[in-house]
């Protein structure tokens, strides 16, 4: 085996790893409303998504749950980036997959998922 399929094959293992181990937000269903947005959407995390990645960073999905006002916004902002909105009318919620370095206090999102209300 050559170092490049080795590296490429060690790669894709650890994505592969990676995926099976992180939490999906469909299966986890304790989530705490932490906050109320100026717009009315309900932002919660979940508890038991809470996941050690290494000693100082964490990973935590957390939810927002979309007002009209929040929906409209989120149109916009779309709009004003040059993306399409269509079907955003009937966004629901989003989730989405934090990354927090609890040492730097900084964090960074992994994934994000857009439900719409149906």
């Amino acid at each position: 085996m050559s170092m490049k399929s080795f590296i490429v094959t060690s790669f894709l293992a650890f994505l592969y790893v990676l995926l099976m181990l992180r939490p999906e937000p469909g299966l986890c269903e304790n989530w705490l409303q932490y906050e109320m947005a100026r717009d009315g959407s309900v932002l919660s995390y979940d508890k038991d998504s809470i996941a050690d990645r290494t000693r100082h960073i964490k990973q935590v999905w957390f939810k927002r749950e979309v007002s009209d006002q929040g929906r409209e916004i989120v149109m916009e902002r779309m709009r004003a980036q040059g993306f399409l909105a269509e079907g955003y009318d009937k966004l629901s919620h989003h989730a989405i997959l934090f990354v927090i370095n609890c040492k730097e206090r900084k964090f960074k999102p992994l994934s994000t998922i857009d439900y719409d209300v149906n």
